[in-house]
């Protein structure tokens, strides 16, 4: 990842394009502030005709469940882990779930999928349900299982390095089943990293989930 990111950086600076590293607040309707939290000796202003929000995503990480980046970690972590562990479960099983099922399956890692919804992969097309649990999942039965229609209400490390999922029936609110896995990598999909940027003050009106309204030219009409 570091020598991709390197030579991205040197190909946008051989073209001429200043790279500035910092958290970007956009003043105005030409006006960037620039700064870092805790950091004086970094911040300025930047100004140009035009301002392109490109802030990317961030893991959307359901309430009561805490993520320590350790033992309780989102996608964003789960390609930089120390080790892998022997045995973890994906709460999750949308298209980043179970891709990283795939990648986990495949290195030896035992994987236990927990899907809230009836189906895996929801919000897919049927067919491409049916297809998806049956090449990544029913081929690899010996690596993988899964448990569905249930939340993960409680999500806790224990004492001998190992996390305890408390597994609830999402129909009938009653605890079906506790399970104890070495990590749990928190795969509920993401959302919009637009917090933070000053799009309060530039009278922009987020859509729910943080998203920014956009027309036909991917513009913010206001």
């Amino acid at each position: 990842a570091k020598t991709i990111q390197g030579n991205l950086r040197r190909s946008l600076e051989a073209i001429g394009v200043d790279i500035i590293q910092g958290k970007g607040s956009i003043k105005d309707d030409h006006t960037v502030e620039i700064g870092l939290p805790g950091r004086v000796d970094i911040s300025g202003t930047v100004s140009a005709n035009n301002i392109i929000i490109a802030t990317g995503s961030t893991p959307a990480v359901p309430p009561g469940l805490t993520v320590d980046e350790k033992r309780v970690f989102t996608s964003d972590k789960a390609l930089k882990l120390e080790e892998l562990p022997e045995w973890i479960a994906i709460i999750g099983s949308g298209y980043i779930g179970m891709e990283f099922a795939d990648v986990y399956t495949a290195l030896g890692v035992q994987v236990t999928l927990v899907e809230a919804l009836p189906n895996l992969m929801p919000g897919f097309d049927g067919e491409i349900q049916r297809l998806a649990k049956r090449v990544l999942v029913d081929n690899k039965k010996d690596m993988i299982d899964y448990h569905t229609n249930v939340f993960a209400t409680r999500v806790t490390p224990t004492t001998f390095g190992g996390v305890e999922i408390e597994l609830t029936d999402a129909t009938t609110r009653e605890i079906k089943d506790v399970i104890e896995v070495d990590a749990v990598m928190v795969a509920t999909g993401r959302k919009p990293y637009t917090e933070g940027l000053g799009l309060e003050g530039m009278n922009v009106e987020l859509l729910r989930g943080g998203f920014i309204p956009t027309n036909e030219k991917n513009a913010n009409p206001r």
